[in-house]
């Protein structure tokens, strides 16, 4: 029986013990509905690794890729001496030249251990790969651990080619430590394992990438972090000519950065949109560095070089973010580059200005996105990125560019900046302090950002450490990084992240296919159990950030296939969060009919929302509050009519939480939702501190318009009174309807809306498209031109206005002394309780 032959049959067997399983524990729990079971197979099935269920769910071509993988490779023999050798400029060295003419090579092996050895090794590369801050004490027991490693020849080849890197780490990290022998003879024990035993292919392999999670040990990707290892450990001898190693072992690891090197040169033969080829290149290119006497090194490192310049051209969007729209690949990215340049100047390569101007647009992406307290929220395959993790980031991009604005984050980190400007500039560093002193840093002019090409909207109250912060995703799916993620949210209350997608884990866990990519973990609109098609766009509607209100309208064509567009807006409310005024989101999602289809039937749609762990805090009228110690946010439905409320648990990627990142039990919620569109939602996020939960009301308001015309589809109207903190905020939404709507007692011609009431008086106002808005038929606004936006807030006097063009308006306010139109002095006149601006 052929290998596919098994392979099916394997599969078929999985799938009728499953069955089983599944029927006995349908009898067993009889009480599960149908979402709890396939929930519970979710769970299940997540557990195991892809090596244990081959074939669920892959396609054909991932299948035979998956058999390819494991099928016997034949590889190269061992190099000889003579062959090495040839490899080298020998005319550099004199006396190795003079042994090899002889046909002495264990002579030639002594001369060249001691031809590196005199020479000056780069210092700045070590400093880089040594920096980080490490746990000596765990290095310690790591290592210890490791030496107890034995008979790796008889692990199976998953194990051989991760784990054995993973030891030699350790290894060395505790050889730098503290230099003691034994950590030493132990990396070259498995290194020599790896050596010997797992040769490389004889020729190019057909499969050399990671497939689903399984691997090689010559996968290009592992081929050159191997590589920057390998040249770690000789950089490290090299600097110390008392360090005990044996002339055949040191040749063997030359002889290995050589194959290692050759190997990624025989496979770059394309380009390719990946983070692996980047990756290679720059390993490849930091290899001529340190061993400039390869016959070939020049031309390698004008290939790498030159491979990095085109990708960073061509993958980087015009808003600083990369191509794969997942925030933790494009920070991975950004590290990759920076490495690229401090190499490139070390190997006296042009840098062209196209790729300084990249790097310093993704230095600038980074800061826009940050999460409050400089952590970074998860947008595709990437994981929550904790406060402080994006410091050292932006103390490198306010150095190499003396970029004022970065700078601003990071101007107390003295410590960090003098270690990272060793790493940036080696011998030059105190010559770039000393400039950098001199650049003055400057706040961002802006809070709320919109990074339109990386399809990001971001709402943040401030830069402070304890801000509120909103990030909707409407960009693309399409990338192989990105996820069925199309209008999902990350939410942060007072600085902590509340609200996140679920993010992601290793790719050789079956759950990261079948729970991590899907839109069921995401904070959206999930429409009959399917996920969001790929290869689709989100399409931006509308963007406003004021001072006192952020407004956000996208939707998307992801379920297109089901006949259906979702579509979400967002209006951030802004408060003050040292007065304790309120700030909230509201949030309205539509799955609406799509204009290209006449869709009928039954829909089964859930609005998600996942939960960093948490107690969660469940009220009659479907209200849930998280319970942490110091931030919350409670989350209010504004309309529960033919609405069902699920609380599940599942996967979730967490901040550090005993020493893991992912838990099996983050709770979710499920807003369900049946029937034909559209399907509405009316949503209010409010974070508060502490555990007590404000006092708000919500009451729903009626809503006319003159003329009862609607399409079905556009029947979105809704208006919500807000009664929180002393204030009475209205909101109102009406899109698509031209004339005069009616909601309570206020009229309007504007799509959406939100008044501040306090001690009976107009506080802050905010209207999108349109010119008035009225309350028991007095004007409280009016525009001689329609407006597509309007910021309007009183305090003390003082009128402020934001709007997007000039204009006459007439506004409801006494006592005014001064009014500024977009930031400038305006004339007015006041008449009565009106003041008129001209």
């Amino acid at each position: 029986m052929n290998q596919k032959k098994m392979f099916k049959l394997f599969s078929l067997v999985f799938f009728v013990l499953l069955f089983v399983v599944s029927s006995c524990n349908q009898k067993q729990e009889p009480d599960l509905s149908w979402e709890d079971a396939r929930l519970k197979f979710v769970r299940d099935i997540g557990r195991m690794n892809l090596s244990q269920i081959p074939g669920i769910a892959l396609s054909d071509e991932e299948k035979d890729d998956w058999l390819r993988m494991h099928e016997f490779i034949p590889t190269a023999d061992e190099m000889s001496d003579s062959t090495f050798f040839q490899t080298l400029k020998l005319e550099q060295m004199p006396t190795v030249n003079d042994a090899v003419v002889k046909g002495d090579f264990e002579t030639a092996r002594l001369e060249l251990k001691k031809y590196f050895q005199k020479k000056p090794v780069q210092q700045q590369l070590l400093d880089i790969f040594f920096s980080k801050k490490i746990d000596s004490v765990q290095v310690i027991e790591n290592a210890q651990q490791s030496l107890k490693e034995k008979n790796l020849g008889k692990k199976d080849r998953y194990y051989q080619t991760f784990t054995t890197w993973t030891l030699m780490h350790h290894f060395l990290q505790a050889y730098y430590l503290n230099g003691d022998q034994e950590y030493l003879d132990g990396w070259f024990r498995i290194f020599n394992f790896f050596y010997h035993e797992l040769r490389p292919p004889l020729q190019k392999p057909d499969v050399y990438v990671s497939v689903n999670g399984t691997t090689n040990p010559w996968n290009t990707l592992q081929v050159a972090s191997r590589l920057a290892h390998l040249i770690t450990m000789k950089q490290v001898i090299d600097d110390n000519s008392d360090i005990s190693v044996n002339s055949e072992n040191y040749l063997n690891l030359n002889k290995s950065i050589f194959e290692l090197q050759d190997f990624l040169i025989k496979m770059n033969r394309r380009f390719y949109n990946s983070n692996w080829q980047i990756h290679e290149m720059m390993e490849l290119l930091q290899s001529t560095v340190t061993f400039p006497e390869f016959k070939n090194s020049s031309r390698t490192a004008q290939m790498a070089w030159e491979s990095l310049v085109c990708h960073m051209e061509r993958e980087t969007l015009a808003d600083g973010g990369h191509n794969e729209l997942a925030t933790g690949y494009a920070l991975g990215v950004i590290n990759i580059y920076k490495h690229a340049l401090i190499y490139a100047r070390l190997a006296g390569m042009e840098v062209p200005e196209s790729f300084l101007t990249g790097l310093h647009s993704m230095y600038n992406w980074l800061a826009n996105i940050a999460g409050p307290g400089l952590g970074m929220p998860p947008a595709g395959d990437a994981g929550i990125y904790p406060p402080g993790y994006l410091i050292d980031n932006l103390i490198e991009g306010a150095l190499l560019f003396r970029d004022p604005e970065c700078k601003w984050f990071i101007e107390k980190e003295n410590d960090r900046i003098q270690r990272l400007a060793r790493n940036l500039f080696g011998n030059n560093f105190e010559a770039e302090l000393t400039a950098f002193a001199s650049v003055r840093a400057r706040k961002p002019n802006h809070t709320s950002v919109l990074l339109k090409e990386s399809g990001y909207g971001i709402m943040r109250s401030s830069w402070e450490t304890g801000s509120n912060y909103l990030m909707m995703d409407f960009g693309s799916n399409e990338p192989w990084h990105a996820q069925a993620d199309f209008l999902s949210i990350n939410v942060y209350a007072f600085g902590s992240p509340i609200i996140t997608n679920s993010g992601v884990v290793r790719y050789d866990t079956y759950r990261t296919r079948i729970w991590y990519k899907q839109t069921v973990s995401h904070n959206t609109v999930w429409v009959n159990g399917m996920s969001q098609e790929k290869s689709h766009d989100g399409e931006l509607e509308n963007w406003v950030a004021t001072p006192n209100f952020d407004f956000i309208s996208a939707s998307h064509s992801g379920y297109l296939f089901l006949g259906v567009k979702p579509q979400r807006k967002i209006l951030f409310v802004k408060g003050d969060i040292e007065a304790g005024t309120p700030e909230y989101w509201i949030i309205t999602d539509n799955v609406l009919r799509s204009n290209f289809t006449q869709t009928t039937g039954y829909f089964d749609a859930r609005w998600l929302l996942h939960f960093q762990p948490t107690e969660l805090e469940v009220t009659p009228d479907q209200w849930v509050s998280t319970t942490h110690e110091d931030a919350n946010i409670v989350v209010i439905p504004m309309d529960t009519a033919d609405q069902k409320l699920r609380i599940d648990k599942s996967w979730m990627r967490t901040l550090p939480v005993d020493g893991s990142t992912e838990v099996d039990d983050a709770p979710f919620m499920q807003l369900v939702k049946e029937g034909e569109p559209p399907l509405l939602w009316s949503m209010l996020l409010y974070p508060f501190k502490g555990k007590t939960r404000p006092e708000i009301v919500v009451t729903p308001l009626s809503i006319t318009v003159k003329q009862e015309v609607f399409q079905k589809n556009d029947d979105v109207r809704r208006a919500f009174q807000i009664s929180v903190q002393g204030e009475e905020h209205v909101w109102f939404e009406c899109p698509g309807q031209e004339g005069v709507h009616q909601f309570g007692t206020f009229r309007s011609d504007g799509t959406t809306g939100l008044l501040v009431f306090k001690n009976d008086g107009v506080k802050r106002l905010f209207l999108l498209n349109g010119s008035l808005l009225e309350k028991d038929g007095n004007s409280i606004v009016n525009s001689d031109t329609g407006l597509n936006w309007l910021d309007l807030s009183i305090s003390d006097g003082s009128l402020e206005i934001y709007a997007d063009k000039q204009s006459r308006i007439k506004v409801l306010a006494s006592g005014i002394k001064t009014v500024r139109f977009n930031d400038k002095a305006a004339p007015f006149i006041q008449s009565g309780e009106y003041v008129f601006i001209r």
